[in-house]
């Protein structure tokens, strides 16, 4: 990641229209939902360096990400823009993890492997743009989900891939819409 990406990143994600110098400062280092997402685009930004000096910042902002708001996440996952942490508390984001853009996560949710060394196999979900994953929900292993997928409270997806432009609730997790467009 180089300096533009960053601050685009930091734009669309943090910032999003905010003028002035109070309300951008408000939004970095006050607001605990954007104050999450600044840190861990930090921390995906030190990690792209190679030296150990911007490794040590690294491991320090993700332990602040984790004491602060319980959210562990890994800076080599690749999210796209307009991440949002809606209540960042207990959030948990693996490895290789790979989203889209507008990916929003609710507390208590997990995105990553289904079994302990699942890191090394790249077994960790892909999932597409304009993304919403509800409180308590599980996304976890080589799991393929769409775009426009609506994941609802207390939902374990495992076993199954989620087409595009549905909503899904359920232990495991059962398509009970497809929205049409």
């Amino acid at each position: 990641m180089d300096k533009k990406e960053y601050n685009d990143l930091l734009q669309t994600d943090v910032y999003k229209d905010v003028q002035g110098l109070f309300l951008k400062f408000y939004q970095r280092y006050l607001n605990p939902a954007t104050n999450a997402v600044y840190l861990f685009r930090k921390m995906q930004y030190m990690n792209s360096f190679k030296d150990w000096f911007h490794k040590i910042i690294t491991k320090l902002l993700q332990k602040k990400l984790a004491n602060q708001y319980g959210i562990l996440a890994s800076p080599n996952a690749i999210i796209g823009k307009n991440l949002r942490f809606v209540h960042p508390s207990s959030i948990v984001i693996g490895a290789h993890v790979v989203a889209g853009e507008n990916l929003s996560l609710y507390q208590n949710t997990t995105l990553g492997g289904s079994h302990t060394g699942d890191v090394n196999k790249g077994n960790q979900p892909v999932l597409g743009n304009n993304v919403t994953v509800f409180a308590n929900s599980l996304i976890l292993g080589k799991v393929l989900v769409g775009n426009n997928v609506v994941i609802g409270a207390n939902s374990l997806v495992l076993l199954s891939d989620i087409p595009e432009n549905a909503v899904c609730v359920g232990s495991p997790a059962k398509i009970i819409n497809r929205k049409i467009k």
